[in-house]
């Protein structure tokens, strides 16, 4: 089954956990290289990429992204495809984590972030509030 990793309104207690579903399972804890972003509004948080996620030794720019793994079926990824608007709101990428997982992650697509009305990073890279 594929690795999720969810940093915004899909952790527990948010709003859309639910979309994961009762065959999703909680893994662990985990973060990724990169910086979370509200894009245009704060609802939800957009995931940007460091150079390098896609390899098992990223390039590090010193900043993460907290976050929460759960393994889901294929369907609670059709399912979160059709919530993240893949690929044209958010691009669904395979990344690495700092511990060395294999994991989905949904990162803004280059189109939400060029038509963009303002950007504010969110420091910590911790998202706290849906």
């Amino acid at each position: 089954m594929p690795l999720v990793f969810v940093y915004g309104t899909l952790k527990k207690g948010f709003c859309n956990h639910h979309v994961l579903g009762k065959n999703s399972k909680f893994v662990s804890t985990d973060t990724v290289p990169g910086a979370l972003y509200f894009i245009g509004h704060r609802h939800y948080p957009y995931a940007l990429p460091t150079l390098g996620w896609a390899t098992p030794k990223p390039y590090d720019s010193g900043e993460r992204i907290h976050g929460e793994i759960y393994s889901v079926d294929t369907e609670t990824v059709r399912e979160l495809d059709y919530l993240e608007g893949h690929p044209h709101h958010y691009t669904r990428m395979e990344i690495y984590t700092d511990q060395g997982r294999h994991v989905h992650l949904y990162r803004a697509s280059d189109d939400a972030w060029f038509h963009a009305p303002w950007v504010e990073h969110i420091p910590g890279g911790v998202f706290v509030h849906a």
